[in-house]
């Protein structure tokens, strides 16, 4: 896959307004949650690097898990997670390494469907960076990528699983 880089490294509920009523209509079990302003959670959600993509529309986590697995969570404007199906249509790789000829390796969706994955060609030394090179779903095919690095003193420690 060969891909040019481009660089880049809260509900809330609505008011009561919003919820009013025609005279006869037939009221529903309770206001629904409206997302508030985009791109205002940019906290980790699996404890590794969490960045805005250029895209303005997505959101990127890297994360590498011990023995070397490095996985990318996908999350959109509000922070919430991508689909398994919009996961599936990123089309990633990773660069394992800085040096001239680091390890190229295709990231294809982990077993759960909810990250991209690939696993480490070599035993892990710290430190370590890794390149993300990826097109965001919605992206054309022709596109360039967008570039991401993660740099790793150890393995990341999850202790924040699933907090969506």
């Amino acid at each position: 896959m060969d891909m040019p880089a481009v660089e880049g490294s809260a509900s809330t509920q609505a008011s009561a307004a919003d919820h009013q009523k025609a005279p006869d209509a037939v009221p529903s079990a309770k206001p629904k949650a409206v997302p508030g302003p985009a791109h205002q959670d940019h906290e980790s959600k699996h404890g590794g690097a969490f960045f805005m993509a250029l895209d303005e529309k997505h959101h990127v986590e890297g994360v590498l898990m011990s023995p070397g697995i490095f996985k990318v969570f996908l999350f959109e404007e509000h922070s919430l997670p991508l689909s398994k199906q919009e996961v599936a249509r990123a089309n990633a790789k990773v660069l394992w390494g800085e040096h001239e000829k680091a390890p190229e390796l295709a990231m294809k969706p982990s077993a759960d469907g909810l990250a991209l994955e690939a696993a480490a060609p070599v035993k892990v030394v710290f430190p370590l960076e890794l390149t993300l090179l990826i097109r965001l779903p919605g992206a054309a095919a022709d596109s360039r990528p967008e570039l991401f690095t993660f740099p790793f003193k150890e393995f990341t420690h999850d202790h924040t699983t699933h907090k969506h």
